[in-house]
């Protein structure tokens, strides 16, 4: 079964993921937050933005705002995408763009990185996954050229030489 992650939840593991790497204490997140004048960011928000707690207003959990976003990653010293990018690939996973539309890994990436709209990014992949597929054809066709060419090549030799 295909497990589906929303920006939110990715948001969420990746904040907590970089936080733990730097050694951090949610306080620590905090008070550097609160420095960079994101007084939003308080250790109470931060864990339910981690946890994924939900609040009474929100019922999927703590939602980040697009200046807290990039105030995290500020504060995290990545880039902002890095906030809605899986550290590691997962093939079973499917990323969630709405609640109706989930995109591959790779669509994903090329989405946020190359700064072309979605349908665009997801037609690429879809020809480059055909033109494999193309690929493999020609390869296999040319494959057995080959053996042809010298399984004739072997005919002529053994007629040169008992001819």
């Amino acid at each position: 079964m295909t497990e589906k992650v929303s920006p939110s939840a990715m948001v969420a593991a990746r904040v907590r993921e970089l936080r733990k790497r730097r050694d951090w204490s949610v306080r620590q997140l905090a008070d550097r937050c609160a420095e960079l004048g994101i007084s939003t960011l308080t250790e109470n928000a931060l864990e339910n933005i981690e946890r994924g707690r939900s609040s009474k207003a929100l019922r999927q959990g703590r939602a980040v705002t697009a200046d807290e976003l990039v105030a995290l990653a500020y504060a995290l010293d990545v880039a902002p995408t890095a906030l809605l990018l899986p550290a590691e690939f997962e093939p079973s996973t499917e990323y969630q763009v709405t609640p109706t539309l989930s995109v591959a890994r790779e669509v994903l990436v090329s989405w946020l990185d190359v700064r072309l709209p979605l349908d665009q990014i997801a037609a690429f992949y879809e020809l480059k996954r055909h033109d494999e597929g193309l690929r493999r054809e020609h390869d296999a066709a040319w494959g057995a050229v080959e053996n042809a060419r010298f399984e004739l090549f072997e005919l002529m030799a053994k007629e040169h030489l008992e001819g």
